[in-house]
């Protein structure tokens, strides 16, 4: 699941890897406080919004490296 929300965000097979490292580092971290509320919505799309959170943060640094950055 979370491989195929990276690559459809358009990261290469090796970042795509990298990235789902770094959510289950969160998921490490977070998911021991965890309480599920089905009125703030479904632990999958917690996972999906976490997901692509990382993705843009990981473009976005990509831009600023690259002098592209705003």
């Amino acid at each position: 699941l979370l491989h195929r929300w990276t690559t459809l965000a358009g990261l290469a097979e090796q970042d795509a890897a990298d990235l789902i490292q770094e959510v289950f580092v969160i998921l490490v971290r977070e998911l021991p406080e965890f309480r599920y509320n089905p009125a703030s919505g479904s632990f999958r799309g917690w996972l999906r919004t976490v997901t692509l959170n990382k993705c843009r943060e990981r473009q976005r640094r990509r831009r600023i490296g690259q002098g592209q950055g705003g």
